[in-house]
């Protein structure tokens, strides 16, 4: 099976800080570790020839230096953060057979098991292989942010898997994780700036690629622009990301965009500019 490789273009600053106060975190202090965890089902070879794995493959921040509890906070943050989403995947179904696993080993095992449980209920089901990926790593950090991507891939049988790309942003000297109203001011400025930004960028992708602009042709409700969820810092600005079926089709994938801190001038609160 062939993995799905999602391109986000992220950037990782370390800026140095320097404090009077022992229990400040620092950028330059913070030390970043991937953690890896890999579990595979055994190879299936169907009678066409080909092999197929089911498998799971994570990849998770660790922060290590600084202020400890700080660390610890976003650490488990991140360590529950696939666990969840594995759960999540489990237990689709809205019924009392519901199992929620509180180990990632036995949340992955059940996960790769699917397609067998699926074979056994339904013989002439076609065979298949289930996959899920999530790769997680710092965009910035800095003395008052400290913000992270998380991508992730899920194959479940059908046309196509499906991806996204989550933004987390928090508050370097406390590791409490912030919501938009917790660095923006004025959401009002911020959604007609992004508007903008988003109608420009639409309007060359639709040029260079032969079609018409259609604000109408977007999910956005009403067909009035709303902000993605997914919003975070970067060493030069706000990135913006609309995953699939957010804001369009799966075909057109994912949007994104970036407002630069000039242009937040007022809007991005004083506590968190760079």
């Amino acid at each position: 099976m062939k993995k799905l490789f999602i391109p986000l273009f992220v950037s990782i600053i370390f800026i140095s800080c320097q404090s009077k106060k022992e229990e400040t975190q620092t950028a330059s202090e913070i030390k970043v570790e991937n953690i890896q965890f890999k579990k595979s089902s055994k190879p299936i070879i169907r009678p066409e020839g080909d092999t197929l794995i089911s498998y799971v493959e994570i990849s998770y921040p660790k922060l290590s230096g600084g202020n400890e509890t700080i660390n610890a906070k976003i650490n488990q943050f991140f360590k529950n953060y696939a666990l969840e989403s594995l759960n999540s995947q489990l237990n689709m179904e809205d019924d009392s057979t519901q199992q929620v696993y509180v180990e990632l080993d036995k949340a992955a095992e059940q996960f790769i098991y699917l397609p067998e449980a699926e074979r056994k209920e339904f013989p002439d089901s076609p065979i298949m292989a289930f996959s899920y990926e999530s790769t997680a790593d710092t965009v910035l950090i800095s003395p008052k942010i400290i913000s992270f991507f998380v991508s992730d891939y899920i194959f479940q049988g059908g046309a196509h898997g499906n991806y996204a790309t989550e933004l987390f942003n928090f508050d370097a000297q406390t590791g409490e994780l912030l919501e938009l109203a917790d660095f923006v001011s004025d959401t009002l400025a911020l959604t007609k700036l992004a508007e903008v930004k988003f109608i420009a960028g639409e309007k060359i992708a639709a040029k260079e690629q032969g079609y018409e602009f259609n604000m109408e042709d977007y999910f956005f409700e009403d067909k009035k622009f709303t902000l993605p969820s997914n919003i975070g810092f970067t060493k030069t600005g706000l990135n913006f990301i609309f995953n699939p079926y957010e804001a369009a089709s799966y075909a057109r994938g994912q949007i994104s965009f970036e407002l630069s801190y000039k242009e937040l001038t007022g809007i991005l609160k004083e506590k968190y500019k760079p």
